[in-house]
């Protein structure tokens, strides 16, 4: 259970950015420090993510990220998701659920981009500055000012 925890984690922070393609991660001793873990553990998760294309054994003991991991795992997350909407659907169907309310339940589990959060305040965003720069707090016509 905890080598599937370490796993995913490793994979969240190569696709969240923390972790970029070609970069060498912790040690193992160190990532087993970290998240006070055996390193037994650690070399568990990490050889599943060399086996499947993310990372790859650089010089001494030190795993790399390989160039494409980021696309790879994507694209496994991706399948992933279209595993769990057909569960999802499925589900719903024996629920009875249609699919407006399959919809709608989708919808109020999405966080608002930024764009849609200024919208429903009124506030205004980047875009509305740039495509009207005669308005005063835009930093464009600030500059044109000058």
């Amino acid at each position: 259970m905890i080598y599937s925890q370490i796993y995913q984690k490793i994979r969240g922070l190569i696709l969240g950015g923390e972790w970029l393609e070609e970069d060498c991660l912790p040690s193992v001793r160190q990532l087993a420090k970290t998240y006070k873990l055996n390193h037994q553990t650690i070399l568990r998760a990490t050889q599943a993510l060399v086996d499947e294309g993310i990372l790859e054994k650089s010089q001494g003991r030190k795993y790399r990220i390989k160039t494409g991991a980021v696309k790879l795992l994507q694209r496994q997350e991706i399948n992933q998701l279209k595993r769990d909407a057909k569960e999802l659907c499925a589900r719903a169907e024996r629920l009875g659920l249609s699919r407006t309310e399959i919809v709608k339940i989708i919808r109020d589990n999405f966080k608002p981009t930024k764009g849609e959060q200024h919208a429903k305040t009124g506030k205004n965003t980047r875009r509305s500055e740039r495509e009207d720069p005669s308005s005063a707090d835009s930093p464009a016509s600030a500059g044109e000012r000058d």
